[in-house]
């Protein structure tokens, strides 16, 4: 198409397969390691 900038729609493209992987890991035991949660160590108030 005239006047589109592929660059923007290869980012579009890009944000979407991201974002599937991302929110689908498949399995819990495969999850990227930086998106799990941390240890729940209780509540302290001090």
């Amino acid at each position: 198409m005239k006047g589109r900038l592929l660059s923007i729609d290869v980012l579009r493209g890009m944000t979407l397969i991201f974002m599937i992987i991302v929110n689908q890991p498949g399995s819990w035991d495969n999850v990227f390691a930086p998106l799990l949660h941390a240890d729940w160590n209780g509540f302290n108030p001090y």
